[in-house]
């Protein structure tokens, strides 16, 4: 993106369009708009364009950078992606979901150690912020160290970011170690990991605990991750019913669940802090028991289809009362 000459150190003021949408829904759009942003690069002002601009300008000690008639938009928000994966995005196309794990991803995400990540998230974060994202919700690899590499990238480039360090003992990497070894140690990285960055930087830095999900994770996992997000004030993430063959071996994996979502139900991991990633194939049961806990979904359209996975009915959960955003 070409920079705009006067918006390289805040505070500024932008006038502009303005298009925003508003917390109780709809969107305003504005002519002629200020923007006011304060020196630590925050917006603490947004309105019509006043008749005293004089006045206006000499209040916030600030430039005027006059954009019009271009439109100012609040930044994107990309509700689910994995940092390691993105290398191998585009890759495997037709596969069932548990066969491109198993032969794309594992082996890219063995391999996103500190140094992968040093290298690689500064790249996603600046093409993020190329196409407007400026939030963004991610899964990182199983590695502490790498979380911190890349919550640290994420630091120095300004982006808000949401990420999780991925948590896995029975479908994983390593099959040597036991079972409950990596619980409890997946559990003490990922509260280290809550204390260094959960909310660093006047919260534009926050945590997600990430178990990947059902198939990759013993009822003890997703009910102590999801203790563990209560207990801190992070988010929680897992993905729920993308795949037909997903959700079989979730039937056969915890056959005491009344369905999918019940999995994550009985391990307290329903909520407003809780974002699941794409939702395809869901019960009219389980779509009343997501809108009731007010759990958040993320549709990712472009992934469903690549993977053949399906279409989520989108159309229909909305109806329903579910709140769902773009992965």
């Amino acid at each position: 993106m070409a920079r705009v000459q006067g918006l390289d150190r805040p505070p500024y003021a932008i006038r502009a369009q303005l298009i925003s949408p508003l917390d109780a829904g709809g969107y305003t759009h504005l002519s002629d708009a200020l923007i006011e942003v304060d020196a630590s690069g925050r917006i603490v002002r947004a309105e019509a364009w006043p008749a005293d601009s004089a006045e206006s300008v000499a209040s916030s000690n600030s430039g005027v950078v006059d954009l019009r008639p271009m439109v100012m938009l609040p930044g994107l928000i990309d509700l689910h992606a994995h940092l390691p994966q993105l290398p191998n995005a585009g890759v495997g196309a037709g596969l069932d979901l548990l066969t491109w794990l198993e032969r794309y991803i594992f082996p890219l995400e063995r391999d996103f150690n500190s140094a992968t990540a040093e290298r690689l998230a500064p790249l996603a974060f600046r093409a993020l912020a190329a196409a407007g994202t400026t939030t963004a919700l991610l899964y990182g690899a199983v590695y502490e160290a790498s979380l911190d590499a890349c919550f640290a990238a994420a630091e120095e480039h300004g982006i808000r970011l949401v990420l999780g360090k991925v948590m896995m003992d029975r479908l994983r990497y390593d099959a040597t170690i036991a079972d409950r070894e990596v619980l409890d140690a997946s559990l003490a990285q990922s509260q280290r990991l809550i204390e260094r960055w959960h909310g660093r930087d006047r919260g534009r830095l926050r945590y997600a605990v990430t178990p990947r999900f059902a198939v990759s994770c013993s009822p003890e996992m997703l009910r102590e991750s999801a203790a563990l997000a209560k207990a801190t004030g992070a988010y929680w993430q897992t993905h729920l019913s993308e795949d037909r063959h997903e959700v079989d071996e979730v039937h056969r994996l915890f056959p005491d669940a009344i369905d999918y979502t019940d999995v994550y139900d009985r391990a307290g991991g329903l909520g407003p802090q809780t974002i699941l990633a794409h939702a395809v194939y869901l019960s009219e049961r389980e779509i009343a028991r997501l809108a009731e806990t007010g759990t958040r979904i993320a549709h990712c359209p472009a992934s469903n289809l690549f993977l053949a996975s399906g279409a989520m009915p989108l159309a229909r959960y909305l109806d329903a009362g579910l709140v769902i955003g773009l992965g």
